[in-house]
């Protein structure tokens, strides 16, 4: 765990771990606990890990955070405040490129070897297509239940929409039916999985066990990919046309969902149905499913569409826009569009 981190950090730099799910002695309900480090500390990280009683999962930022953070919690876990993790605006700059190769199942449960072992194969498959395109080696990691490929990266936080260019890419070159890399991990105070610990998913059973995660090859020296590399794969950057807002006015003859999707809270109905927000990037607000505790988003909302990403967010269909009234006809009324602009 400490040569784990001593890889991903450099000097000077500050983290911040967090453990999902977690239980301490005389805490037995599951929940959060976080604590900020630093470079000098890494070896603390073990013992403030140990001391928990169970966790189901434990992060770190990937990318160096604020020193002043420290101040939260110093070189120490403790029962996360709400509000209180760390922010892409807390993200000094993006020095890792994380591609996150993970095999489809059902939400909360752990891969069987077999899906494991084919999402091995995605993985392997795009360090390969990278490297013969002139991309050095990356960091290699066994996450437990699929693979992250870590490129060394020299970015700004705020990196205009690069990272998250590159993933669609590298999802459209190695994307299969049952591996897909995850393209919402792109954003700049993104966490993943510390190796040396445990993914523990669902119950721990023979075909689906718990595994720990661990670094299977970390190149030396570890060379950065250059900028020209990372802009040639994300391609151009496609400039949106300009919204023209239009005012409609709110007379009879005016079809409900219409006013809906002008006037409709789309927050307060996500909320009241178990939705959550957990913050906003580029314009897009992001909201993670009910039932998930951490991780990934899993849709952004930009005002005028929410686009679900998730295949566990029933009654939504995996990548599918929803206009706000289309979420409130799924929501309220079980897709009975009659009958919700009955009740509008």
């Amino acid at each position: 765990m400490e040569n784990a981190l001593r890889l991903l950090f450099r000097p000077g730099d500050t983290f911040e771990v967090r453990a999902l799910g977690a239980t301490v002695p005389g805490w037995r309900t599951p929940h959060t606990e976080a604590g900020y480090f630093n470079y000098d500390s890494i070896e603390d990280v073990p013992a403030a890990i140990s001391a928990l009683a169970l966790y189901t999962g434990v992060y770190v930022t990937i990318n160096p955070v604020a020193p002043a953070l420290l101040a939260r919690a110093n070189k120490r876990l403790t029962a996360a405040q709400r509000g209180a993790a760390t922010s892409d605006g807390d993200i000094l700059r993006r020095q890792w490129l994380f591609l996150d190769v993970d095999p489809d199942r059902p939400s909360g449960i752990s891969a069987t070897q077999a899906e494991k072992d084919y999402a091995h194969t995605v993985a392997t498959g795009l360090r390969n297509t990278l490297a013969a395109r002139g991309w050095p080696e990356p960091i290699e990691v066994d996450s437990g239940n699929g693979f992250y490929l870590l490129y060394r990266v020299d970015l700004p936080a705020d990196d205009g929409g690069l990272v998250h260019r590159i993933l669609k890419s590298c999802a459209s070159m190695a994307d299969t039916d049952t591996v897909h890399i995850d393209t919402a991990v792109a954003n700049a105070a993104r966490i993943a999985r510390i190796p040396g610990t445990w993914n523990r998913k669902g119950d721990n059973l023979p075909d689906r066990p718990h595994r720990k995660a661990a670094i299977i090859n970390a190149p030396f020296p570890l060379v950065p990919v250059s900028q020209d590399l990372l802009e040639t794969l994300a391609g151009p950057k496609v400039t949106p046309p300009k919204k023209v807002h239009t005012i409609k006015q709110d007379i009879p003859g005016n079809k409900p969902g219409d006013i809906y999707n002008q006037r409709g809270d789309l927050a307060e109905l996500l909320t009241n149905h178990g939705w959550q927000p957990v913050g906003e990037t580029q314009g897009n607000q992001l909201w993670r499913r009910p039932g998930k505790e951490g991780g990934n988003h899993s849709a952004t909302w930009n005002g005028d569409v929410f686009y679900v990403f998730s295949s566990n967010a029933q009654p939504f269909e995996p990548n599918r826009g929803y206009s706000a009234f289309g979420a409130y006809t799924l929501l309220e009324h079980d897709g009975d569009a009659r009958a919700a602009a009955q009740a509008l």
